[in-house]
């Protein structure tokens, strides 16, 4: 089957269709997966959308006798909604939309165990992963699920990153296997017990390291990847296995389509929809979501802190602060990214965002949620890149020709301090042999505001932490200490 699918994978073009023929609907299985959904409920800037993913999905269904529908991990971690209700909304969802399979992510140790042991309990789906067990020996969850499509009879095999100790709070509490150790094993257990028509890889590690799993273990026919938040126009071929991912926070829906003839794979095809504001709504998705949403309306008027001065957003002449130069709300929300920072298992040198990021100041007094969000009403997420000292250079000869009163005007953390022209970090000059890591939001690590500097990072890290989040937990700490 392996050498007769490279051939296919390689050379079969085939539309989505069942047009052959000699070909029976029970001998077609759709693929549908998604993947790093990170709580991304409601769209962000017209893209993806609970609503909208589960109406597209559902037109699928109807197009296509056999489908199974995969989430390659990381539902956790993100939008406000699914952070507050630690993703219950998004469970919910994904019971109704049908998902057959997902992945652990390591986000979904972002929160204690009982959180993600309750999250499984009610999920109508599987939660899979091969290289996860607890003190005891025993797996975490699923390793493997078996599904059967008309005929055809599939192995889905989920594997997680084994760094997730390292980048989760709560992942140290488990044991994480090597991937490629604990992939070649399972795969080949199954073979042996199952004796699948189709085996499919079902990871949160990377596209990178999908690819040496599939130079690696032979008798893998697909990897569904997710965690490098990957867009792709076409599958990326290792050792004749295709792998595919579908972007982020279901802005796209990926779909791969195998053709069997005899229990043997004939063809394989693939392609990714964009989710936008063209798709319609999911009546039934909205009203699972309405409750929570409305609950979360009435607790942004909830107090989370008090503060002693008002933090202005203007000047007497209606100049943006965070725009014109150093701002008391600007250095509070850098500030407040490195205390998330420290306080996790991530590292930075200092914190950097855009001005035009910044929307309101904080009053004096009472400070509810609604203020943090007028503040940052953006979804940013906090990334963090990894600069050499001479792009750091660049990065801080770059900020130098911002003008005043443009919406890309930098805001620092309290470690970057400029003297006489010349910018220290943590009182030390910049070293251009030596490895920074900047802390700052996913719209300038995209290249927002022509940070094109930060495009060209020695690494990019997705804390998918959502800054709004990070600076109420801030705030509230500043109240418990003050």
């Amino acid at each position: 089957m392996g050498a007769l699918f490279r051939i296919a994978a390689i050379i079969a073009i085939i539309f989505f269709c069942s047009c052959s023929k000699n070909i029976k609907d029970e001998d077609a299985l759709l693929i549908i997966h998604t993947n790093d959904h990170h709580g991304a409920i409601f769209q962000s800037n017209g893209l993806g959308g609970l609503s909208q993913r589960a109406e597209f999905i559902k037109t699928l269904r109807k197009q296509h006798e056999n489908v199974l529908i995969l989430d390659a991990g990381d539902i956790n971690t993100g939008g406000a909604l699914s952070n507050i209700f630690k993703a219950e909304p998004d469970i919910l969802a994904y019971n109704f939309i049908g998902y057959d399979a997902v992945v652990l992510g390591n986000h979904e140790f972002d929160k204690p165990p009982e959180i993600l042991q309750k999250q499984m309990a009610n999920a109508a789906f599987k939660f899979l992963s091969a290289n996860i067990k607890t003190s005891d020996g025993k797996y975490l969850a699923n390793p493997y699920i078996i599904k059967k499509a008309g005929n055809i009879r599939i192995a889905i095999i989920g594997i997680t990153t084994s760094d997730t100790p390292q980048t989760s709070l709560f992942g140290k509490q488990f044991i994480f296997e090597n991937e490629i150790a604990a992939a070649r094993e399972i795969v080949k257990k199954v073979h042996e017990t199952e004796k699948p028509d189709l085996v499919i890889l079902l990871t949160h590690v990377g596209i990178g390291l999908s690819s040496v799993i599939a130079d690696s273990v032979a008798g893998i026919d697909l990897i569904v990847d997710g965690h490098s938040h990957t867009r792709m126009d076409a599958p990326l071929l290792a050792n004749g296995v295709p792998i595919v991912s579908a972007f982020e926070q279901g802005k796209e829906v990926g779909q791969a389509k195998f053709i069997f003839e005899d229990g043997k794979i004939k063809s394989f095809d693939w392609k990714s929809a964009k989710i936008d504001s063209s798709f319609p709504e999911s009546r039934e998705i909205n009203e699972i979501i309405k409750p929570f949403a409305d609950s979360l309306q009435s607790s942004m008027k909830d107090s989370i802190a008090e503060i002693s001065e008002e933090l202005a957003f203007t000047d007497q002449a209606g100049n943006r602060l965070p725009r014109m130069g150093e701002s008391a709300i600007g250095s509070l929300v850098c500030d407040a990214v490195m205390f998330f920072i420290e306080n996790s298992k991530y590292k930075a040198d200092f914190a950097l965002i855009n001005g035009g990021s910044i929307r309101a100041g904080l009053p004096k007094g009472k400070i509810t949620r609604e203020n943090v969000f007028e503040v940052l009403p953006f979804e940013n997420f906090v990334d963090i890149v990894e600069l050499s000292g001479s792009q750091l250079a660049e990065l801080f000869d770059f900020i130098a020709t911002i003008p005043q009163g443009d919406g890309g005007f930098a805001q620092f953390s309290k470690e970057i301090r400029y003297e006489s022209n010349v910018v220290a970090i943590n009182g030390e000059e910049i070293d251009p042999k030596k490895k920074y890591f900047v802390a700052t939001n996913d719209y300038l690590s995209s290249g927002g505001d022509k940070y094109i500097i930060l495009t060209q990072s020695l690494s990019n890290f997705k804390t998918s932490k959502l800054l709004y989040d990070i600076v109420i937990e801030y705030l509230q700490n500043f109240e418990q200490t003050d």
